[in-house]
């Protein structure tokens, strides 16, 4: 594990910087109480302020405090995780089940938009329903009749009925990650209105 060293005196720096702001908090209680964002009253501190509530000044530590205060908190060490290859990130992109669900969806929106007659398929036999429902006079053939994806077969209306009444059960993820997959969404609902 690579470790990289953060400035000296930093570990102090957020509880420094709250008990700071929470004494001007007391102060404008009212005006804070406004808002719900606990971050607030960290953004109206200026920056003479934040050397004041640090204990330091515009020129950083002496070497003694920077020794004393590491001896009292520690050194700021973050371990980095474990890295993964390049190519196993981009390989894993297509392995979740909403990179399949979207995956799919392209592939019958590909045939029902193509010119072409007959399609090879490379995906999970089931899908071979859904062409041939909404591509008539249109042949497809599979790669591997046995490809079943045992996922896929756990979808359905059934339990979309029960997720969309409230029901079932609720996946959350990071709003990093929401954001990201909102994007595609609705990307991919221009394309098909």
């Amino acid at each position: 594990n690579r470790k990289s060293a953060l400035p000296q005196g930093a570990a102090g720096a957020s509880a420094g910087l709250q008990a700071g702001a929470a004494e001007r908090g007391k102060a404008g209680a009212a005006k804070s109480a406004a808002s719900d964002d606990p971050l607030d009253s960290i953004r109206r501190i200026n920056t003479d302020q934040v050397f004041e509530n640090l204990g330091t000044s515009r020129g950083g530590l002496s070497q003694g405090e920077a020794e004393k205060r590491q001896a009292r908190f520690g050194k700021n060490l973050i371990e980095s995780g474990k890295k993964r290859s390049p190519l196993l990130a981009f390989l894993s992109n297509f392995t979740h089940l909403m990179a399949v669900l979207l995956w799919v969806a392209g592939i019958i929106a590909f045939a029902e938009q193509s010119r072409a007659r007959s399609f090879l398929v490379g995906t999970e036999a089931g899908t071979l329903y859904e062409l041939r429902r909404r591509c008539p006079g249109k042949e497809f053939f599979v790669t591997r009749e046995s490809f079943v994806c045992a996922d896929m077969k756990k979808i359905t209306p059934a339990a979309l009925e029960a997720v969309f009444a409230g029901g079932g059960t609720e996946v959350s993820v990071p709003e990093e990650i929401a954001q990201k997959a909102r994007i595609a969404l609705e990307r991919m609902l221009e394309l098909g209105a």
